[in-house]
């Protein structure tokens, strides 16, 4: 079912969107200032009750109505709402669309606080056509990803030389694949596609000097022709987008290749396409690491009410998206959302060098851009990202680090796959073992362990608080809490350090262990920065 969207003119002259939008993803309404004191506005939607539309008022007792916050927000250039500091500094982040107010240009405080929000100006003789397109095309609700893996592929027979594959991280390929493009790998594996919206396909891949690719995207319809779009990755930039048909389609996919060398093939992504204005949000942003594969982590900022602190959050295991939109949202405070979208459901944040320094120089600008001190600062997460928000808390030395389900030895985690989880349901772990321990061996698990600890016994805690949900029967980390709490406590005796335990393995009581992480939150959000 799709997500419902609300576009929400703010005062001025009425350009009436409505038959411009899309009636099964967008409403419209429109803010009146009638009265200046109190705007109100009209839901698109009927009261099933009185079966009349409901009169809201747009910013109750000064503060801006909840469920405009995740509207998209039209001021044009002469809405009331510019002679209104507080209702403007308001405004959502990212699914903010403006003109240049009649009145002159946005002052300097105007300026900086639009571009925190990643405000979108329009031109001022736009017409409600063009509009509404910008955010048919652009500015759906939700999000969108999914991913082809490595263990539904097949490999042409006729292919000659050497390939291998490592688990679900990557297939090596190295020989002669001819002097025409040939189809080298096919994926056997298909997905649907439901509806109308433009996509994108970004392969994970690296190639040496002298070999060429293609990918071949093809488009099945469960009636009619099929459709193929060709793809040819000599620039990472250059990403294939492609509209799904109007009918329900299945996407088929496929690799070419010519020339003599190497390749290194990774997952491929295919996610929803908004052109410049975001990945998977409105305002999601990519990094790539261009020293292997384009591997990818990818942010979405929001700034909130633009004062401390910066929380920080890590997505756990998941295929593609961000989580914790919501629950960061409802602090009110500035928040900056992590998704790591290789292998299975993330490779924990860790990469190479080049990786893994982004991912510190991301939370440091984005500190500077807010004019926040180093420590205005909580890093937080669950599972795979509370192993996250530990190991970069540790080279950022935060206010607070909040965590739940904590996972903090990789290794050992892999070792407990056969003996602990026979279902095998965390498979991700053995393919760290190839990707990072690069062997499988105990010595490789006492390696991959230290990965965490090594970087771990750097940081500066003395004036970190620590909060901790930890399952008393982890299956995944048995020894993850002891070996924190004995660490932290050996090294800085008077550490403030928070933590419950709930009964259960590491999927369990989710419900339980999240209540007591926003509790956590919310405690050191009021006791630390008066919030």
């Amino acid at each position: 079912m799709a997500i419902i969207t609300s576009v929400v003119q703010m005062g001025g002259a009425k350009l009436d969107l409505a038959p411009y939008l899309d009636p099964d993803l967008f409403t419209y309404d429109y803010i009146t200032f009638a009265d200046a004191d109190h705007p109100t506005y009209e839901e698109a939607q009927l009261d099933p009750l009185t079966q009349e539309y409901n009169t809201l008022e747009a910013f109750p007792d000064g503060q801006i109505y909840p469920r405009l916050t995740f509207a998209v927000c039209f001021v044009p250039k002469d809405s009331e709402l510019w002679m209104d500091a507080n209702m403007l500094d308001q405004l959502p982040a990212h699914t903010l669309i403006y003109q240049s107010p009649l009145a002159g240009d946005l002052n300097d405080d105007q300026l900086k606080i639009f571009e925190l929000k990643g405000a979108h100006l329009v031109a001022p003789d736009i017409t409600p056509a063009e509009l509404g397109k910008l955010i048919n095309d652009n500015f759906l609700g939700g999000q969108y990803g999914d991913h082809l893996a490595l263990n539904s592929v097949k490999i042409n027979p006729r292919f000659k030389g050497d390939f291998h594959q490592d688990g679900h991280h990557s297939l090596e390929f190295d020989g002669n694949y001819g002097t025409e493009l040939t189809q080298l790998v096919e994926w056997k594996e298909t997905f649907a596609t439901h509806d109308q919206r433009t996509q994108k396909f970004y392969p994970e891949i690296a190639t040496s000097d002298g070999v060429e690719v293609e990918f071949q995207v093809t488009l099945v319809p469960l009636s009619g022709p099929s459709e193929t779009h060709t793809f040819r990755r000599d620039d990472p930039d250059d990403l294939l987008t492609f509209a799904s048909p109007k009918e329900d389609s299945f996407i088929y996919l496929t690799m070419l290749a010519k020339g003599t060398g190497h390749i290194s093939l990774g997952s491929v992504h295919f996610r929803m396409d908004r052109g410049p204005y975001g990945e998977f949000f409105v305002g999601g942003e990519t990094h790539a690491d261009p020293t292997h594969r384009g591997e990818e982590f990818v942010t979405y900022f929001n700034p909130g009410d633009m004062k401390p602190p910066l929380n920080v959050y890590f997505a756990g295991y998941r295929q593609e998206g961000f989580e914790g939109f919501f629950m960061m949202n409802s602090f009110k405070s500035p928040y900056l959302l992590f998704d790591d979208p290789r292998l299975e459901g993330g490779e924990f944040y860790l990469g190479s060098e080049e990786y893994e320094k982004a991912i510190i120089t991301v939370i440091q600008d984005t500190l500077d851009k807010l004019g926040f001190a180093p420590d205005d600062l909580i890093m937080s997460g669950t599972s795979l990202g509370a192993f996250t928000a530990l190991y970069y808390g540790a080279r950022l030395n935060p206010r607070a680090i909040i965590v739940s389900k904590p996972l903090t030895n990789i290794g050992s985690i892999a070792r407990n796959e056969r003996v602990k989880r026979p279902v095998r349901e965390f498979a991700t772990s053995l393919d760290m073992m190839i990707s990072l321990g690069r062997t499988n061996t105990v010595a490789g698990v006492d390696n991959l362990n230290d990965r965490f600890w090594s970087v771990f016994n750097q940081g500066h805690f003395e004036n970190t608080i620590f909060a901790v949900g930890y399952m008393m029967q982890d299956d995944y980390d048995g020894e993850a809490f002891s070996q924190l709490q004995a660490n932290l406590r050996g090294r800085y005796p008077g550490v403030r350090l928070l933590h419950k335990g709930f009964i259960g393995r590491q999927t369990d009581q989710a419900g339980d262990v999240n209540q007591y992480f926003r509790a956590c939150y919310r405690l050191i959000l009021k006791q630390e920065f008066g919030r």
